[in-house]
């Protein structure tokens, strides 16, 4: 799983294995010398007779680049083969399901039609015999999907046919006149990257985050800033980090003038408590870069909650373990894109006028194609209940329960999984029955009202509620809960 969410793959490097039929009880393995191991990190096989040379060819789909390769298969050696496309009349109009029986002398081939042919796989309709040195075919039978069963006579080698169900005779069909010149060429495999920005589909308000600045004052995110802010993350040993903080300052005008606050945080001091490494970073971004920007340290707090976001929404860990990385929070205080890795001036000035433009500007930005949502998604409150179980699960309450009150009303005005709201409810109940027991009336009532609004139908939640009331002196309410509370043991 941790592999998973540092980009990687299940098996993280899986090449292609090619197998050789030798005619006895075990297969040769031949990936090697059939040059099909590439270092690409495979995952799908398509075998279909591309030139219609009587042998099979290969498309090869990798999770890394090139992710598609077409392999020619030249490699006949005077063999012979012959190939059937098969027509349901009574089954199925494509056949899927039909077997086919190639009978030459004493040996039977046989061959199933399958909609999908190995993982993510699909094979080309023609279902393709290799014969051998097998110069004559005496039958061909067909069992369709339907239960009917059909001999044909008059197929030979080295043709492809046409077989319509309930039809007596086989049809040639001849392959069309090609002119398309397929010339060699060699593709290097290319190493999977992570993403290094991860714009989001729905913005989602950023947890609460403070810092402290170099004078030793505690400030809060985003502040003042009446714009959006880019939150970086950079530490004094890393030299992309330093670049960026360096061209932050080179374009500080044009970062200006579309009302962008940066906040620069070091995060060598959560790590190091020696008071020269604070020193050394304060010394750095203040004098020798002037930056004109907020800047300061990040504590465990901080990092832990940005951990969390990332946690949360894109399964990656570790913020401070891949530096530089970046937060770009809109006006509103919603977290719009993550950088995780080096974000140039141009990038980010680019990012931030689709921010100011609203709409479906940065939204545009996910989609690989031109063109428009037919429905429009509606996860805002799965992502929502995401974020409050991930800041739940690390104990950062304060933020659980605010995402949680989000989710809560989103969830209130659409369907949502009865699961996710017993796990609201049972997080809002937890809280309210502690401030309960802690003679915290009004603080337990807040909480418990919200676990009730989630499950009506929750006897323990109406009974604690009920106390809240009564403690509060608000005896009508009280009763009513507690009356409820009754009837739903």
């Amino acid at each position: 799983m941790n592999l998973i969410q540092a980009g990687g793959s299940w098996s993280g490097h899986e090449r292609n294995c090619c197998f050789l039929n030798t005619g006895q009880t075990r297969f040769a393995n031949v990936s090697a010398v059939s040059g099909l191991d590439f270092l690409d990190d495979g995952r799908c096989l398509a075998p279909v007779d591309w030139d219609h040379d009587g042998d099979l060819d290969l498309w090869l789909s990798a999770r890394t680049g090139p992710t598609l390769r077409f392999v020619r298969n030249n490699g006949t050696d005077g063999h012979h083969f012959v190939a059937f496309r098969l027509q349901g009349t009574t089954c199925n109009r494509d056949a899927i399901g039909a077997r086919i029986e190639v009978h030459c002398g004493d040996e039977i081939l046989i061959r199933t039609l399958h909609a999908g042919d190995g993982y993510l796989s699909q094979a080309g309709k023609w279902i393709h015999f290799g014969l051998g040195t097998k110069q004559a075919i005496d039958s061909v039978i067909v069992r369709w999907p339907s239960g009917d069963v059909q001999q044909f006579s008059g197929a030979v080698v080295d043709q492809h046919f046409r077989i319509v169900q309930g039809q007596n005779a086989v049809q040639v069909w001849t392959p069309p006149e090609r002119t398309v010149a397929l010339a060699t060429s060699r593709l290097d495999t290319v190493k999977a990257e992570r993403a290094q920005r991860v714009v989001l589909r729905d913005r989602v308000p950023m947890a609460n985050l403070q810092y402290q600045t170099f004078d030793g004052t505690t400030a809060e995110i985003p502040g003042l800033s009446d714009g959006p802010v880019l939150v970086n993350l950079w530490a004094t040993w890393c030299a992309p980090c330093l670049a960026e903080l360096k061209e932050f300052v080179e374009k500080q005008d044009e970062l200006k003038a579309l009302g962008l606050d940066i906040v620069a945080l070091n995060v060598e001091a959560v790590s190091d408590e020696n008071s020269s490494v604070l020193a050394k970073a304060k010394t750095l971004i203040s004098e020798k870069l002037a930056f004109p920007f907020r800047s300061g340290t990040a504590d465990s707090v901080l990092l832990e909650k940005l951990d969390a976001m990332q946690e949360a929404l894109l399964s990656l860990r570790s913020v401070s373990g891949q530096l530089p990385a970046s937060f770009l929070i809109d006006r509103f205080g919603r977290l719009s894109i993550i950088y995780t890795g080096r974000v140039t001036v141009a990038q980010l000035l680019a990012d931030v006028r689709d921010l100011e433009a609203g709409g479906n500007a940065a939204q545009n930005q996910l989609q690989p194609l031109p063109g428009r949502w037919i429905n429009e998604p509606n996860e805002s409150g799965q992502v929502l209940i995401a974020l409050t179980m991930e800041f739940r699960k690390r104990g950062i309450m304060e933020d659980a329960l605010r995402f949680g009150g989000l989710a809560a009303d989103v969830m209130s005005r659409h369907n949502v999984p009865t699961d996710d709201r017993a796990e609201l409810a049972s997080m809002f109940f937890d809280v309210g029955a502690g401030h309960l027991q802690d003679e915290r009336p009004k603080e337990a009532l807040r909480h418990l009202l919200e676990a009730v609004r989630m499950r009506p139908d929750w006897a323990e939640a109406h009974t604690n509620l009920g106390n809240a009331f009564r403690q509060l002196n608000r005896r009508k309410l009280a009763a009513d809960h507690l009356v409820r509370a009754v009837r739903l043991t």
